[in-house]
């Protein structure tokens, strides 16, 4: 990764989101989603060994526009993704895609263990899911 420059408001944040359940809320343009997945990012790279990792959100284009891009930016030849196989990959360890626009996502979460999930935009997301 490059040299970051965080605000403190995000440095702060970024130091203390080491809660089983993490939620950024705040302004538009805030750097919210950033240093969310700056925290994801470091989770992968030193989380629990073994699961495979997911990240859910409306649909796959909002995934790719909102998480795929900026990690792609961020991250260069250490992060590698497939639509079409619904994977990506980080520091060797697979993150599988699943869009939940509808309830029939549900499925596609239930059952599998995950050591972790990033879930963008959660509250626009169908809470059947």
């Amino acid at each position: 990764m490059s040299t970051l420059t965080l605000s403190s408001k995000q440095a702060i944040s970024l130091s203390q989101c080491n809660a089983r359940y993490n939620l950024w809320v705040g302004a538009v343009r805030s750097g919210k989603s950033f240093v969310s997945l700056l925290a994801f990012v470091d989770f992968i790279k030193n989380g629990p060994e073994g699961d495979d990792f997911v990240i859910i959100g409306k649909s796959l284009g909002s995934i790719k526009r909102n998480i795929l891009g900026p990690l792609t930016d961020l991250l260069r030849d250490e992060f590698q993704y497939s639509l079409h196989k619904g994977e990506a990959t980080l520091f060797n360890r697979k993150i599988h895609l699943i869009g939940a626009n509808d309830e029939r996502a549900e499925h596609k979460i239930r059952g599998p263990t995950f050591a972790g999930a990033y879930v963008d935009e959660i509250t626009i997301i169908p809470e059947s899911v």
